[in-house]
């Protein structure tokens, strides 16, 4: 057999240095899965949480656009203030015409 310094090893020695190693392999797996499963656990109810902040701004959406043709349906219902402006000086020379006639 092999001398590693000045001890033999022979195949049951090193069959058990083999077997050992993966003990303490298979100890560290468990923990990293252990840990994943944690991970996972807190991913799954990140993303329920996600769902419902997609739900609430779907519905904002939806309340901004209704309130984005509410503005601008107003427009439909007023007249600008250019042309209220423009009637107004129109409607004051009448007035001055009448008034002018009357006398």
């Amino acid at each position: 057999m092999n001398k590693i310094g000045s001890k033999k090893v022979t195949m049951d020695t090193l069959a058990m240095m083999v077997a050992k190693g993966f003990s303490g392999v298979d100890y560290r797996l468990d923990k990293v899965d252990s840990r994943l499963e944690k991970v996972e656990s807190k991913l799954d109810k990140v993303e329920v949480r996600l769902d419902g902040v997609e739900k609430k701004m779907d519905a904002m959406d939806i309340s901004v656009k209704a309130t984005r043709r509410e503005v601008l349906n107003v427009g439909d219902r007023f007249v600008p203030r250019h042309e209220f402006d423009s009637l107004l000086v129109r409607f004051n020379n009448l007035e001055k015409k009448i008034k002018e006639k009357s006398k």
